[in-house]
């Protein structure tokens, strides 16, 4: 026999054993996409649940806190309406107490203001429209002043629950 045909069956069986192994090997390739894969999803939905939690506790947190700086405000917000009906009612009567004062004396007929004979600088004098002029921008300044009060507190409070 030809040495050629006693090489046949050897390729033949090495040919066999090559495809065997590269189908093993194909296999093998495959199932480790498939691991990789999975263990990417797991990966991803894990992660995911995570943020998901932590996006929940925050929002949870974010949520308390409004809540708590919307209290404050508006307590302090009523604390600033009851000082301003206190003096709204002490202007009231202020006021009242200003309707004995003698009104201003006439002008004299070429316009200019008469004359005033006032022996002190205390006010105790004034025109009626005077002093309730005053009394009233004193009253307006008071409100402005509790209202600057009540934002510069809640601003406090505000700047205290953020840290």
């Amino acid at each position: 026999m030809l040495p050629w045909l006693s090489l046949k069956p050897r390729l033949l069986f090495l040919g066999g054993i090559i495809l065997i192994l590269g189908i093993l090997f194909g296999t093998h390739k495959v199932i480790v996409y498939k691991a990789v894969q999975k263990a990417k999803a797991e990966t991803q939905a894990t992660l995911q649940a995570q943020y998901n939690q932590k996006l929940l506790e925050a929002s949870e947190l974010a949520r308390e806190r409004e809540r708590s700086m919307v209290e404050s405000a508006d307590k302090l917000r009523k604390e600033k309406d009851a000082q301003i009906a206190s003096l709204n009612s002490r202007l009231g009567t202020a006021l009242d107490g200003l309707r004995q004062r003698p009104q201003r004396p006439a002008a004299s007929p070429e316009g200019s203001p008469a004359p005033c004979n006032c022996s002190g600088a205390n006010g105790s004098q004034l025109s009626r429209e005077d002093s309730e002029f005053l009394v009233r921008e004193a009253a307006r300044a008071d409100r402005l002043r509790a209202a600057l009060s009540q934002c510069y507190r809640q601003y406090d409070e505000v700047r205290k629950t953020l840290k």
